[in-house]
C-alpha cells in the first residue's frame, strides 16, 4: 500500500470471539516497561541514523534477525551513507546482499538511495510523502522508518504485528486480510504513544518475535496478556488464521554450465520480474525427445548471446529443484565444454550485451541467486573425475 493503512469505520469492533475495547491506553506503557527491560541488543537499535534504520528494515522484510545480523554489520561498513550507496554500482551493492536473498530489495534499496540523493541531497526524508515517494518503500518501512528515526508517531504493522493483534482481538480472519491489517492499524493508532513511538513499534515486534510467538506462545511473560481477547478464550495458539497458500506453478527447464577453458558463462535476467537484473547461468527448455545434445546446446547457446561455438562435449550432471513461495524449478543441468566460441553478431550480439565470461573466482564472488548456487554446486560436483571415466560423456566432434 502506498499510504497509511486507512481505518475503518469498525475497526474498533469485535473479531469473531473478540473483545471491544482490546487495545487498551495501559498497553503502550506496560510495552515500553517490558521493552526497556527485555530488547535484544541489535545493531541498528544504537542508532538513529535514518539510512542505517532503513537499511535493517528492508533487510528484516522476510528475514530472520540471526541471518541479518552479519548482512548487515558487513554492508554499513561497505556503504556507510546513503551517498556512498547511491553512488556504487548495482553489481557491487549485489555482491555485500549475496546469499541473503530476496535480492530485488538490494536493487530497490539502491534506487531508493540514489533517489535521497538526488531529490533531498543525502537527506533521508522525514515526511510521509516524501518517504513512500521512494522507489520500493511501502507503508510498513516508510512507518518504521518515520517512528524510529524521527519519531513520528505511525504504526508498524509487520507479520509479528498482525500476529499480537490478531490475537489481543481474537480475530478469525487470515493473517494477509486488508480488513484484519485495518483493524489492528486502527487500534495501534488509538495507543501509540506520541513520545516513543519507535520503541512502541520495536516493543510490538520484539513481542512477536520472542514472547507471542508462531507456536506455542509464552503468554505468562506477555506484558499485555491481560487486554488478549485469544488468552481469555485460550485460544493463543489458534490464531491468527493461517493466510490463504497461494498455488504453486512448475516450471521444468534446462540450464547450462557452459565453460570455455576457465571461463564460465553468464547471462543476466532482465531488468523486471522475478530475480530482476541477477546473473544466471543460460537456460531453455528442456531437451526433446531425439534431439542431439549439441544442436540444442549450440542454439540455445547462441541465443543466449555466445555467438557461434564449437562443443566438445555435454554431460548431464544431474537435477536441480528450487522453490518460491510461488514458483518451484525444476531444471535439468547440463555441463558443457566449448573448443571455441565466435563474437556474436546479429541478434546475437545484442543479447552478448547481457552476457559474460567469467573466472570460476568471480563466478564464486557475483551474486548469484540461489537457484544458481545449486545449480553451480551440482556442476562443480560432476567435474574432471566423470569425464575421465566415460560417465554421462557426449561426444568430441
Amino acid at each position: 500500500m502506498n499510504e497509511p493503512l486507512a481505518p475503518l469505520r469498525d475497526a474498533g469492533a469485535p473479531g469473531a470471539g473478540g473483545t471491544a475495547a482490546p487495545f487498551h491506553p495501559a498497553i503502550a506503557e506496560r510495552l515500553l516497561a517490558w521493552y526497556d527491560e527485555h530488547a535484544r541488543d541489535l545493531p541498528w537499535r544504537r542508532t538513529r541514523d535514518p539510512y542505517k534504520i532503513l537499511v535493517s528494515e528492508i533487510m528484516l522484510q522476510q528475514t530472520q534477525v540471526k541471518t541479518v545480523l552479519p548482512y548487515y554489520e558487513a554492508f554499513v561498513r561497505r556503504f556507510p551513507s546513503v551517498s556512498a550507496l547511491a553512488r556504487a554500482p548495482v553489481d557491487e551493492v549485489l555482491e555485500v546482499w549475496k546469499g541473503l536473498g530476496y535480492y530485488r530489495r538490494a536493487r530497490n534499496l539502491h534506487a531508493a538511495a540514489q533517489a535521497v540523493v538526488e531529490r533531498f541531497g543525502g537527506r533521508v526524508p522525514d515526511t510521509w510523502e516524501e518517504m513512500i515517494g521512494l522507489p520500493g518503500i511501502g507503508a510498513y518501512t516508510a512507518a518504521a522508518v518515520l517512528s524510529i528515526a524521527y519519531g513520528k508517531p505511525y504504526p508498524v504493522v509487520d507479520g509479528n504485528v498482525i500476529r499480537v493483534g490478531a490475537r489481543l482481538l481474537a480475530d478469525e480472519e487470515p493473517a494477509d486480510s486488508v480488513r484484519l491489517k485495518r483493524r489492528i492499524f486502527s487500534g495501534l493508532s488509538q495507543v501509540i504513544p506520541v513520545e516513543r513511538p519507535g520503541d512502541f513499534n520495536q516493543a510490538l515486534m520484539e513481542l512477536g518475535a520472542t514472547v507471542c510467538s508462531v507456536r506455542r506462545p509464552v503468554c505468562a511473560a506477555c506484558p499485555i496478556a491481560a487486554h488478549c481477547a485469544a488468552r481469555a478464550s485460550g485460544r493463543a495458539e489458534e490464531l491468527p488464521v493461517p493466510a490463504r497458500r497461494a498455488t504453486v506453478r512448475e516450471d521444468r527447464f534446462t540450464v547450462i554450465v557452459a565453460r570455455l577453458g576457465q571461463a564460465t558463462l553468464l547471462v543476466r535476467r532482465p531488468e523486471d520480474g522475478l530475480l530482476a537484473g541477477l546473473w544466471e547461468f543460460p537456460r531453455a527448455a528442456s531437451v526433446p525427445e531425439g534431439e542431439d545434445e549439441k544442436d540444442f546446446v549450440r542454439a540455445a547457446l547462441h541465443a543466449a548471446g555466445a555467438g557461434a561455438v564449437d562443443v566438445r562435449y555435454v554431460e548431464r550432471a544431474g537435477a536441480v529443484v528450487h522453490r518460491f513461495s510461488h514458483l518451484e524449478w525444476r531444471m535439468e543441468v547440463l555441463r558443457v565444454e566449448l573448443a571455441a566460441a565466435t563474437r556474436a553478431s546479429g541478434a546475437a550480439e545484442r543479447a552478448a550485451s547481457d552476457a559474460r565470461w567469467v573466472s570460476a573466482a568471480e563466478l564464486e564472488a557475483l551474486a548469484l541467486p540461489r537457484a544458481m548456487q545449486k545449480v553451480w554446486e551440482t556442476a562443480k560436483a560432476f567435474d574432471a573425475p566423470v569425464r575421465e571415466s566415460g560417465r554421462g560423456f557426449r561426444g568430441t566432434g
